[in-house]
């Protein structure tokens, strides 16, 4: 018997499958978009990446406003494919709801026929049993309408997921719908590696608690709930939000680095300290992957909220780094074997997997710094062994020093701990102890860094001379941020070369008492400066040198007025005046004193490899110089320039050999070696120079020298220098000035040599001849300005060469720079004379011996020096 009842529950036409053929075409769309193949959620879905990393564009001329137009029609086509696919799995939920039901009904209503069927077959008087029938009847109408009830409530679950759709649709990817795909995991990092900034999903700080607890316990226990993955991932895309807004110019929000804070202060409190998770996950076994993942995600997040410039600093940090950072022990009269030897393993262990582009605050960075540097001071043992503290100082060290700002600030000894800065009473016992900070992280004997890596050590000086010149030439409009950068690195050069040339630390980085061992001779050496075994260090040295070279030339310290009979004496206790900057926006050049420069040289001369390049250098410039004079007939300053860097380079060998206690007699051969050294390496000293060097290092007088000129000047005094007995005398200057200008004349069409006065009955063009100096006839005549050839080859005494070239160059007038008539001999004396009188002056009051040494190794005050008490 049938019953005479039916279900058919409402239907829509769809259906999931073709919708999802919606979407996934989208997401091909999307592809497209980006330039990828179709295979979308591969791509950019399962990690975090930059949006260059998943565009197959080249977008790198396109301007910021194009980048967005593409960002903005990626994402949308993206958002629109993860709404239409969730919209998918709601049909099919309501259908396979609705089939559900529909064959509930099915089976009961079977059942329901059955037992009445069995009613009429089992009695011959069905009629009398026809009130269980219509029981049956009536409970199967009861079933029927709790089942339409189901259907009705699944068809406004449906209505109220496409009303979710439509209005997700609607309003777009605001964050509150993306925590909602993600959430639902219908999206992972597609939509934020696209626009971490817009797209970055809704995190209230309200869920903080919640979190930090959450992720202690996962982190404690290993037992991790169906939330943890996405929290982690939130958790990331909440630091790369805040670094995206910066880094693209649209400004940090404020709540978002007040939400970050809040979620790593419940992260410190449930953990009994951050500090303390890396030994959670060691205790756990953790993968290596795992491991990796948990302290990058926390390494990142400390670094964004140290940062001043994204609303963040020091005070957003936990309370377990702050404390640790908290000592003293980088203070002045602070105890460096107490305070944070406990700390240094999990912070470096935390640290180590920080983004190596990212960076840390000011005061975060200047502090970890100072820490490391006052607890690497050879008093400090830590208990763990040497090993050990390296490992974990060089990783805090590769973070500390990526923040210019927190170098400059301690090699200009102006930093004071951020919590008492503003105590005016009490501040000064809250500054870092500059030198003692530098001290430590100079002396320490480094292991050498592998080929072509940077020892982080060196960090604390290596963005200098990436910034000396950023933006170009001196003459060139610079940009405020140029200057800012330019000002800054200048500063930090001079606070650099003021500190290690200081009395308080010279003495300590000649002589540091480290033990270095020198397997040739099987000897240990303990009095050894701190660039013979850091080379590194010395290298970085020798690129700020290279970086402000005209800057030690200049007259700061040095007696005025050439030629006018006033004194000779070089002030050795020059310094700025109080509040001056010591650095010149005009040319980029630092004013410093002349103790702490030729301090700063003897560090490098201290080191085969930077002396070398002070070698190279340093003879670059009087090149330079010399061209200058050439081109401008400025003598005066170009040569007493030239005398001024030269005598400060021979008087920082001199004064490195007088303190070894080396034979002085042995201090020309070293410089012959190191010359030698050079000339093996290379004849380019234009090559060796960064781009834009030449014109900063004799000022914009010499712009208009060229590099052939340089190049063949610098290789006769290479050439030279293993050949004379003192190359850079001004006896020997004068040579090489009066054969370049020999070779102007001939070039210039002169004749220098029909009416010169003959040198022994002999004429001066036969001797020149000779020596191979002069070759060719008429327009083909040449002077090879070769140095070597002054030696006399071919029996030829190097005297009257010299005299000979001196008769030539005296024997007519030329106007050499217009308007300005004269012989030779006397443009070449306008460049010598001066070059001479400040070459000598040098020599007399520089150039020391042992027992001035011992003067300042016993705390006297030797030869004038600026003492502690002159600053």
């Amino acid at each position: 018997m049938g019953i005479d009842l039916f279900f058919d529950p409402a239907d829509i036409d769809a259906d999931g499958g073709s919708v999802r053929g919606w979407a996934s075409s989208l997401d091909m769309f999307c592809a497209r978009i980006l330039g990828n193949s179709e295979d979308l959620s591969a791509q950019f879905d399962d990690s975090a990446k930059e949006f260059d990393e998943i565009t197959g564009w080249n977008l790198e001329g396109a301007s910021e406003e194009d980048r967005q137009a593409w960002r903005d029609a990626a994402g949308a086509v993206r958002y629109c494919a993860a709404v239409t696919e969730r919209w998918a799995d709601d049909i099919d939920e309501f259908k396979r709801e609705r089939n559900r039901l529909i064959g509930l009904w099915r089976d009961e209503k079977q059942d329901a026929e059955a037992r009445i069927a069995a009613l009429d077959d089992a009695n011959w008087f069905s009629s009398l049993f026809s009130a269980d029938k219509d029981q049956i009847v009536a409970e199967l109408k009861d079933r029927l309408d709790e089942l339409n009830a189901q259907a009705r409530t699944n068809w406004d679950t449906l209505m109220d997921h496409a009303d979710d759709r439509r209005r997700e649709l609607t309003d777009g990817p605001t964050p509150a719908n993306i925590r909602s795909l993600i959430d639902a995991g219908y999206v992972n990092w597609s939509l934020f590696n696209i626009d971490p900034v817009r797209y970055a999903p809704e995190i209230s700080p309200h869920e903080a608690d919640e979190w930090g607890q959450k992720l202690s316990e996962a982190w404690k226990t290993g037992r991790r709930g169906e939330e943890y993955d996405n929290l982690m991932m939130m958790l990331t895309m909440l630091s790369a939000k805040v670094l995206d807004s910066e880094k693209r110019g649209l400004g940090v929000n404020r709540a978002d680095q007040d939400t970050l804070k809040a979620i790593f202060d419940a992260i410190d409190e449930h953990s009994g300290g951050i500090l303390n998770v890396p030994r959670y996950l060691d205790v756990l076994g953790e993968s290596d992957e795992g491991r990796a993942q948990v302290l990058g995600t926390l390494a990142d997040g400390i670094l964004v909220l140290s940062r001043e410039d994204l609303h963040g600093g020091y005070e957003n940090l936990p309370e377990d780094i702050r404390t640790a950072l908290g000592s003293g022990s980088w203070a002045k009269g602070g105890d460096a074997t107490k305070g944070w030897g406990a700390d240094i393993e999990p912070l470096a262990s935390i640290l180590e997997h920080a983004d190596g582009d990212l960076m840390g605050g000011k005061d975060f960075s200047a502090l970890l710094t100072a820490v490391v540097g006052a607890n690497a001071s050879p008093e400090f043992l830590h208990p763990e062994g040497k090993e050990f503290f390296e490992r974990n100082a060089q990783i805090l060290l590769d973070v500390s020093t990526r923040n210019n700002e927190a170098n400059h600030a301690i090699l200009t000894d102006s930093f004071y701990h951020p919590d008492h800065r503003n105590d005016e009473a009490h501040k000064e016992d809250y500054k870092i102890d500059a030198a003692g900070v530098v001290q430590g992280i100079f002396v320490y004997d480094w292991p050498e860094p592998a080929p072509g890596e940077r020892t982080p050590a060196a960090g604390l000086i290596a963005w200098i001379p990436e910034l000396a010149h950023q933006g170009g030439l001196p003459t060139d409009d610079l940009s405020a941020e140029d200057m800012a950068a330019r000002q800054m690195a200048g500063e930090a050069a001079a606070g650099l070369i003021n500190l290690l040339g200081s009395d308080a630390l010279f003495q300590e980085l000649t002589d540091t008492g480290v033990p270095v061992h020198d397997e040739a001779t099987g000897t240990t050496r303990r009095d050894l400066t701190f660039t013979q075994y850091n080379p590194a260090l010395a290298d970085a040295l020798a690129d700020v040198f290279e970086s402000y070279v005209g800057s030690f030339a200049l007259e700061y310290g040095f007696p005025a007025g050439y030629g006018d009979g006033g004194s000779s004496t070089i002030d050795l206790h020059w310094r700025l005046e109080d509040g001056e900057s010591p650095y010149n926006p005009a040319d980029g050049t630092i004013k410093l004193g002349v103790t702490e420069r030729l301090r700063f040289l003897q560090y490098l001369a201290a080191n085969e490899d930077s002396a070398v390049r002070m070698v190279s250098i340093s003879g670059t410039y009087q090149e330079l110089m010399l061209g200058g004079h050439l081109a401008t007939g400025n003598g005066i300053t170009h040569g007493t320039r030239a005398a001024t860097l030269q005598g400060l380079v021979d008087a920082a060998f001199n004064n490195e050999q007088a303190e070894r206690e080396a034979d002085l007699g042995q201090e020309q051969e070293n410089r012959k070696a190191t010359a030698e050294k050079f000339l093996s390496a290379s004849k380019d000293a234009t090559a060796l120079l960064p781009t834009n060097w030449l014109p900063y290092l004799a000022g914009q007088v010499v712009e208009n020298v060229g590099k052939e000129i340089v190049n063949q000047a610098y290789n006769n005094y290479i050439d030279e220098a293993p050949n004379w007995s003192n190359y850079t005398s001004p006896a020997t200057v004068q040579k090489r000035v009066d054969l370049e200008i020999l070779g102007r004349m001939v070039e210039a069409g002169k004749d220098p040599f029909t009416n010169a006065r003959d040198v022994d009955g002999q004429s001066v063009e036969s001797i020149l001849r000779e020596a191979g100096i002069l070759t060719g006839t008429g327009e083909e005549m040449h002077v090879r300005t070769d140095g070597s050839l002054m030696n006399g080859p071919g029996g030829t005494r190097p005297v009257v060469i010299s005299q000979a070239i001196r008769n030539a160059i005296d024997s007519q007038d030329v106007d050499w720079i217009g308007g300005r008539p004269m012989n030779g001999r006397d443009f070449s004396d306008e460049y010598v004379s001066p070059y001479a009188t400040r070459y000598d002056d040098i020599r007399a009051q520089l150039f020391y011996d042992r027992a001035d040494y011992e003067s300042l190794e016993n705390r006297q005050n030797p030869f004038g020096m600026r003492t502690d008490e002159d600053r």
